[in-house]
């Protein structure tokens, strides 16, 4: 089964400036987990899926938790070199972590 697990950030700026629309994915070569993220406004959105990502203990949670932000400071510092400004990512939930089998249907 695949797992699905999603992060909601809130991006502020000093000045007040909105972020510029992204929409990218990644794949990680060691584990094979595919990541989706998306900006846009005032909110950025990390999707993950893989096998064993959606672990409910408090380890796999801090993980989760520090594999996110270590993926929205990559999305601030793009940001910056492109010209777009400084954002500061606040970490908004998680939203859900769902087992999602072959047919569609999730835990």
């Amino acid at each position: 089964m695949t797992d699905l697990v999603v992060s909601v950030f809130r991006l502020t700026n000093t000045r007040y400036l909105l972020a510029p629309k992204l929409d990218f994915g990644y794949v990680e070569q060691n584990t094979g987990v595919e990541w989706h993220i998306t900006a846009g406004g005032s909110r950025a959105y990390t999707l993950r899926f893989g096998r064993g990502i959606a672990a409910r203990d408090a380890e796999s949670i801090d993980n989760q938790n520090a594999d996110s932000h270590f993926m929205m400071n990559r999305v601030q510092y793009a940001l910056l070199l492109a010209g777009c400004g400084l954002f500061h990512a606040e970490g908004g939930s998680f939203l859900s972590r769902f087992r999602m089998s072959p047919t569609g249907s999730h835990k």
